[in-house]
């Protein structure tokens, strides 16, 4: 691990004592067994507001979505300040991390920043460690950018302790850019880095990674990812075909028709390591044609 150390020497190390409970026993049908989702919840912006699908309008619709399928990990995207907020009052059973940092401090509005929080559920994983580290060139400076890329990105990440097996994984989560000048050269760094990063961890080291790429699966980023060992689980569950714009702009399936196109996937939960995922699924719930995000949600179950 001397590796990760110099690499990250800032990570925070949150060392916690939690009891085995009945819930978490109990959270999966089989020991061993949690489920992990990846939700770009969208931006809090007032120009959705005028739209009516504004946060405010959507964030009970958003937690209900969430709590219907009961995940045990959620790598969260485009988290602003009230919605930090609020995921952290609904999700009392969960931690909450990755959110509050200097580079955010007095801040109660956009930031030009969208977070990337974790949400684990505390009565299923210990936290072993903690931390964060920024998509650019000066990776420990909090909000620090490269490369043109649109705002600054970043990847968050845990170190856990499965409680009902005593096994030990990682979880990191992200959200790729959308750049000012060259889209694939920055996204090219950024997965670089993640690649070279979790490189730090021996082969067979079980590792999760969830995020929005805006990369889709033929993309030179995601080949990046695949040939370091990462499984991308939705194709390896459900196979190559494209299912469409995961990115869906608040349309679902409608999104084809509007826009002339199929789109293409942009979401990911993919593993490295000694992990298998059992299931991979596109999470499309709507009520009425109204979408608790203008992203599909994915949940896979994990075996560990």
């Amino acid at each position: 691990m001397n590796g990760r150390r110099n690499f990250l020497k800032s990570a925070a190390i949150l060392t916690v004592l939690p009891t085995i409970s009945i819930e978490a026993l109990a959270s999966r049908d089989e020991i061993g067994k949690f489920r992990v989702m990846t939700a770009n919840i969208r931006v809090d912006l007032k120009e959705d507001e005028e739209k009516g699908v504004g946060w405010k309008k959507r964030k009970d619709y958003c937690f209900e979505v969430i709590k219907k399928y009961n995940p045990d990990i959620v790598g969260l995207q485009e988290v602003f300040y009230q919605q930090a907020i609020d995921l952290r009052n609904e999700f009392k059973d969960y931690y909450f991390l990755g959110y509050d940092g200097p580079e955010m401090d007095g801040v109660t509005e956009y930031a030009g920043i969208a977070k990337n929080p974790l949400l684990i559920k505390k009565s299923r994983f210990e936290l072993l460690s903690v931390g964060i580290y920024w998509l650019s060139e000066t990776p420990h400076i909090a909000g620090s950018e490269s490369w043109g890329t649109y705002r600054a990105r970043h990847v968050n990440y845990a170190l856990l302790k499965d409680l009902t097996t005593g096994k030990l994984f990682r979880f990191s989560n992200t959200h790729l850019t959308t750049a000012k000048n060259s889209t694939e050269i920055a996204k090219t760094k950024q997965v670089e880095m993640i690649v070279a990063e979790s490189n730090q961890y021996k082969a067979n080291f079980p590792q999760i990674l969830t995020g929005d790429f805006n990369s889709a699966p033929t993309s030179s980023a995601l080949k990046i990812i695949t040939d370091a060992k990462f499984v991308d689980e939705y194709i390896a569950i459900n196979g190559a075909a494209n299912p469409g714009a995961t990115g869906h702009g608040f349309l679902g399936d409608e999104y084809r028709t509007a826009n002339g196109k199929i789109g293409n996937r942009i979401d990911y939960i993919l593993t490295k390591g000694n992990i298998k995922a059992q299931s991979c699924v596109l999470v499309k719930d709507a009520k009425n044609g109204f979408y608790p995000s203008d992203h599909y949600f994915m949940y896979s179950d994990i075996e560990l």
